[in-house]
């Protein structure tokens, strides 16, 4: 009996390691974009068009084309952030950041566009674990206090 708590206890450890790893890769990506956004530029631009689009369910979304000035040139970035109701009005004046090592890789300056997806998987992590670190726990606790069978040879003489 206590083998099979050892093998309950071994595979829940493993189901662990998911939420873990998933906890600890929410953290990488949240730092990462931390530490890019402290070394990007900002720079101001004005929303010149909405993009409609349709999500899953068929309702509309929106992502806003931005257009910039940089280095005397012109350019336009559209958000990879579809959003319902409209974020932004045509004419408003939104935040870029832009990487001062590579001018196309630019993002809006929000919270959901820098740490959205560090957000999530953190969070979708979190079920996992309320499930699996108790029960992990028990099987460790029941693979160490549940006592082997005392063997019934006895010996002979």
């Amino acid at each position: 009996m206590k083998k099979v708590f050892l093998i309950l206890f071994l595979l829940s450890f493993c189901l662990a390691l998911l939420p873990t790893s998933c906890a600890v890769g929410a953290g990488f990506w949240y730092m990462k974009n931390k530490n890019w956004k402290e070394k990007a530029n900002k720079i101001d631009g004005t929303v010149i068009e909405l993009v409609e689009s349709k999500n899953s369910d068929g309702h509309a979304m929106w992502s806003p084309v931005v257009e910039y000035s940089y280095q005397g040139k012109t350019k336009k970035y559209r958000s990879n952030q579809s959003s319902s109701p409209q974020p932004y009005d045509e004419g408003d004046t939104v935040t870029l950041l832009m990487n001062p090592d590579d001018s196309k890789d630019v993002c809006m300056d929000s919270t959901i566009s820098l740490y959205g997806g560090a957000i999530a998987l953190g969070i979708s992590s979190l079920p996992f674990a309320f499930f699996t670190y108790p029960i992990c726990f028990l099987f460790m606790i029941l693979a160490i206090f549940i006592k082997k069978p005392k063997s019934s040879r006895k010996a002979s003489g």
